[in-house]
């Protein structure tokens, strides 16, 4: 994955993935907004944003992260920004340069998600 340089023997790695049904740049914009007090995490925003609710739209402002901004991740914590390819991936890392967070989308062939193909 991209940003797997920074951090090459991790103590803790997990990746994980979800399937959206929709194009990489339809789902890029949610994520170059997301981070603690910006757009939020899109998840439990009781524990990770404050108890602020995560964006339901697209806010204008936030779609332009580019390398060497910072983002938040929480309260008094905040990553880097060290690498961005539109509608592919975004890489961030903390200030100790000992932990990394990716977000990347890959298409998939749509051929191979009929439910036939999963029996």
């Amino acid at each position: 994955m991209p940003g797997d340089q920074i951090q090459p023997e991790p103590v803790f790695n997990a990746t994980r993935a979800v399937t959206i049904h929709a194009r990489p740049e339809q789902i890029w914009p949610w994520l170059v907004q997301i981070g603690y007090l910006r757009a939020g995490w899109y998840g439990y925003d009781w524990i990770d944003n404050e108890g602020l609710q995560s964006a339901d739209r697209i806010i204008p402002p936030l779609q332009h992260l580019k390398v060497g901004d910072d983002l938040p991740v929480w309260r008094g914590n905040t990553y880097k920004v060290v690498a961005v390819e539109p509608n592919h991936f975004l890489v961030w890392k903390s200030a100790s340069g000992h932990d990394s967070m990716t977000l990347a989308l890959y298409p998939l062939d749509t051929s191979q998600l009929s439910w036939d193909n999963w029996k």
